[in-house]
């Protein structure tokens, strides 16, 4: 599989987890769970920590 296809695959995915979550927590609780399970993640994944600050000011 190449990097656009995982790629590709990755986008469709965020797709559909935003079709189901968005009706239910709408827009802003879905932001707040994903910043909710990235600051989780993070502390087992450093490479969470340092994100782009363009992303952590999209995500605010």
């Amino acid at each position: 599989m190449s990097a656009a296809q995982v790629a590709a695959a990755v986008i469709q995915s965020w797709h559909l987890i935003d079709d189901g979550l968005t009706p239910v927590l709408g827009g802003r609780g879905l932001v707040a769970l994903y910043q909710r399970t990235l600051f989780l993640t993070a502390q087992d994944c450093n490479g969470l920590m340092g994100l782009p600050a363009a992303l952590q000011e999209l995500l605010a």
